[in-house]
């Protein structure tokens, strides 16, 4: 099995199809972390999880160029889980290459 390899040491391909995952711990806090990092906005898809929104009509202020959002709460995302929709934290996106 093919190990990880941090996105770091990534050269990335122009022909190939590229994802990256981050766990954010806070979007908001750290958005202008992730929409400064050369190596994370060369891929194709970014997939985070942990964004800590607390609604997902705050995509407007959560926008990076060339990519479409795609941002689901914890309350959105676990409907028939009472304790898990009630936990402050949590929320998953993704940004997708336009």
């Amino acid at each position: 099995m093919k190990r990880f390899t941090p996105l770091s040491k990534l050269s990335l391909d122009k022909d190939m199809f590229n994802v990256a995952f981050l766990n954010v711990k806070g979007l908001v806090p750290h958005f202008k972390d992730v929409s400064n990092h050369f190596n994370l906005l060369r891929a194709d898809v970014i997939g985070l999880a942990e964004s800590w929104l607390s609604s997902s009509n705050y995509v407007n202020g959560i926008q990076l160029n060339v990519y479409n959002v795609i941002h689901r709460i914890r309350k959105e995302c676990r409907e028939n889980a009472y304790l898990l929709r009630s936990l402050v934290h949590g929320g998953v996106g993704i940004y997708i290459k336009v």
